[in-house]
């Protein structure tokens, strides 16, 4: 008989103080800030892809979503690749 194996948690978690009302929105990321706002309607991208310099802000308009997620009811999950480690093959 084969057993399961033991899953780990994970130390990954959001900051309480990464949200969309303290993130300073210039002209040149005031598009994906909306884009990432209008995923929680229902006709909102359900996918998007963001990229950009070290300092722009992308984790804490990653985890603003996932708060903003929350707080509407839907699930998200936020997993920074360079924390976590590598997966197996």
């Amino acid at each position: 008989m084969s057993r399961a194996p033991a899953q780990l948690p994970l130390g990954v978690g959001l900051r309480d103080d990464a949200t969309f009302d303290n993130f300073y929105a210039s002209q040149r990321n005031a598009a994906p800030v909306s884009q990432l706002q209008g995923q929680m309607r229902e006709d909102g991208e359900p996918y998007l892809f963001i990229w950009g310099s070290n300092g722009t802000g992308r984790s804490h308009l990653l985890q603003a979503a996932c708060h903003a997620a929350s707080d509407a009811g839907r699930r998200a999950l936020y997993l920074p690749l360079a924390d976590i480690g590598h997966f197996p093959p």
